[in-house]
């Protein structure tokens, strides 16, 4: 059987000249690309933003309109895709406006060598990836720095975590991600994240940073950063991790390690299918749902799975969970215990969609742990 063909990402090229498109697509091909052709700037707009490529080489002087028109349309939106213009010995002063509008390098054409688009690419992903590493590690020594004032305010690190959160209500085809978690003077102990992948996927995580509320803010803000990074690469189709929960949870681990937190937080990420209606997700000691909520019951799907702790003698296993979501089960995360659910769901008055089954789960009046309480339902609204 031969093996498998190694898939590096996506290019896109856009160039009205169909041989040269075809040479691109042999020499990219060849080390593993994936290569989307595109011969106007209409059409390469539409490739771009289907497929979101790790990179764009686009003629300058296209049939349709100007290279630099793509350029500037893409650039509207992404800042940082690598661009890279292909034009004619003799216009050089439209590769140099190119670079102005913010294109990172030219080639010119007809190409002196094939092996100068890979060297050109490859060194544009390496700076690229230089450069996403750098802002990573300058966004969480920022907040490293912050530690120390964050903790001299909580008030201040309570309105800082607060304001990382996403809207509260999130909809998707059929289905509905409502979540709740009141302000309060001091940071929570819980902080969540809900963010679309796709127009069939929503993803989303929940976290416990124990009893340290400074260190809750500051986890929440680093656990942000480097969600944000891995959504940046899925969105550049170069990695498919947030697509799988188990993976998402080593991943986590080794970052979260990293920040010397005085506790280690429990996780779940869980991934919505719209488009099945079905919900997999990946815990690591993390008992605070998923609890399906049916008939007057509830009832916890999966164990909390193992810590996040890091030790080099054991290397955990986290296991992928899948559950279908409908409109009699919506699926609960919260921070009430299990027999306090029930008793809220064998009420008369008991509720069913996602937003008022949310709004319940979160009155801080329920709560028996000074204050800290959030609320997460995944469920069909009418």
């Amino acid at each position: 059987m031969s093996d498998s063909p190694i898939n590096l990402g996506r290019i896109l090229v856009v160039d009205s000249d169909p041989a040269y498109r075809l040479q691109c697509f042999e020499i990219f091909s060849a080390y593993g690309y994936q290569v989307e052709l595109a011969e106007s700037v209409a059409e390469g707009l539409d490739c771009f933003y289907s497929g979101r490529p790790i990179a764009v080489f686009c003629e300058l002087d296209l049939s349709d309109s100007k290279g630099v028109e793509l350029l500037k349309s893409i650039r509207k939106s992404d800042k940082k895709t690598p661009f890279v213009v292909l034009a004619q010995e003799a216009n050089m002063a439209g590769a140099l406006s190119a670079l102005r509008h913010g294109a990172q390098d030219f080639i010119t054409k007809p190409l002196p060598d094939p092996s100068i688009l890979l060297h050109t690419l490859q060194g544009l992903l390496i700076h690229d990836e230089q450069h996403q590493q750098d802002e990573l590690e300058i966004a969480i020594s920022e907040l490293r720095y912050n530690r120390e004032e964050l903790r001299r305010d909580q008030a201040m690190a309570s309105l800082f975590q607060a304001s990382l959160l996403p809207q509260q209500q999130f909809d998707i085809g059929r289905f509905r991600i409502s979540w709740r978690m009141p302000l309060k003077p001091t940071p929570n102990r819980y902080f969540l994240d809900v963010f679309s992948l796709s127009e069939r996927h929503t993803s989303f995580y929940i976290a416990d940073f124990g009893d340290d509320p400074v260190e809750a803010a500051f986890a929440s803000g680093a656990l942000k950063v480097v969600f944000n990074e891995a959504l940046r690469e899925f969105n550049h189709d170069s990695a498919n991790m947030l697509q799988h929960p188990e993976q998402v949870m080593s991943w986590a681990r080794y970052y979260l390690s990293s920040l010397n937190l005085k506790e280690t937080p429990s996780l779940v990420y869980g991934l919505l299918d719209a488009k099945h209606g079905r919900m997999k997700w990946a815990s690591a000691a993390f008992d605070k749902g998923p609890y399906v909520w049916f008939d007057a019951a509830t009832q916890a799907l999966a164990d909390p799975g193992p810590s996040l702790h890091n030790s080099i003698a054991h290397e955990p296993v986290y296991n992928c969970n899948e559950f279908s979501v409908d409109e009699q089960r919506p699926l609960v995360f919260s921070h009430l215990p299990e027999q306090q659910l029930l008793a809220i769901a064998q009420q008369p008055s008991s509720v069913k969609l996602p937003v008022q089954v949310s709004d319940v789960l979160a009155q801080p009046l329920a709560n028996k742990v000074a204050g800290d309480v959030f609320s997460l339902v995944v469920g069909r609204h009418s």
